[in-house]
């Protein structure tokens, strides 16, 4: 039997193909009724072999990973910082206590903000302060705080900052991406 997997479930595979299916036809991604989220075939699973998108995300990767994003934050780099976010990737701004989030559901809506903001910066200084990071379904959650000023080196700069929510998932190649991303600014000044 050949499986499919969901990057946002279980272990357990979400649809088993028998091995006669002529995979040369067959269309090897698909989307995940449950999420929406794109699903890969592994053909030919070997037993006890954990796809990769399914090993267990690292605190080392996750640093690794938050690096690399402020890294690309700092230079402004739209096209580099977007290569860290999932095809599906989510973003929302609760703006003050008790109101609606904004939420973005697309990534070219994501883009589009960053690009925005990016213009408006352009290099800054981003920090970075890790409160905690957990598993959630195979998926890395993080909280922290940022900060970013700008222009970068500034004497006199404008500051945001406030707490952060980040949800880090592996995709099929090995690689880690945002999946959601929500921030809570504090008071800009």
């Amino acid at each position: 039997m050949s499986k499919l997997f969901c990057y946002n479930h279980s272990p357990e595979p979400i649809l088993m193909l028998p091995n006669e299916t002529d995979y040369a036809e067959a269309n090897l991604l698909y989307t995940c009724p449950t999420c929406r989220y794109q699903v890969k075939l592994v053909i030919n699973d070997l037993e006890g072999q954990i796809p990769s998108h399914q090993k267990v995300i690292t605190e080392e990767e996750v640093r690794i990973f938050l690096e690399e994003y402020i890294r690309c934050y700092q230079l402004a780099d739209l096209n580099l910082f977007m290569t860290l976010w999932s095809d599906y990737a989510t973003q929302s701004f609760i703006l003050e206590l008790g109101q609606a989030a904004q939420v973005e559901t697309s990534l070219e809506a994501i883009r589009r903000n960053y690009r925005d903001a990016f213009k408006r910066m352009g290099q800054n200084t981003y920090y970075f302060n890790i409160l905690e990071l957990f598993l959630e379904d195979n998926n890395m959650k993080v909280n922290a705080i940022y900060k970013v000023e700008y222009p970068a080196n500034s004497l006199n700069p404008q500051i945001y900052q406030g707490r952060l929510s980040m949800l880090l998932s592996r995709n099929f190649n090995d690689k880690l991406e945002i999946l959601h991303l929500s921030y809570q600014p504090y008071q800009a000044y």
